[in-house]
């Protein structure tokens, strides 16, 4: 992540630990990832078990580095809101 915001100029880094809160939302979102996906499987292409483990793992992999700067913005979101008087130079 940016350590500031290019265009509001708001400090990404608060403090040490600040984004350990990030973890629990990144773990609400892959188990939405994973029920979701899984009934997708499961239920609805009626895959067999190996193909639908497959099928998760391959998610959580190729989806980590989304999910986790996602989490980030989520939890951060939840602190600083944002103000459009704020803008300083957005492009």
């Amino acid at each position: 992540m940016n350590r500031q915001c290019p265009c509001c100029g708001e400090l990404f880094e608060k403090e040490p630990g600040y984004y350990t809160g990030a973890m629990y939302v990144s773990y609400a979102y892959y188990t939405a990832l994973i029920v979701g996906s899984f009934l997708l499987f499961e239920v609805i292409l009626t895959l067999d078990t190996y193909a639908v483990i497959g099928g998760l793992v391959g998610l959580i992999v190729l989806l980590t580095p989304v999910v986790f700067r996602l989490a980030r913005l989520t939890w951060i979101n939840f602190f600083i809101s944002f103000d459009p008087q704020k803008q300083t130079s957005c492009p």
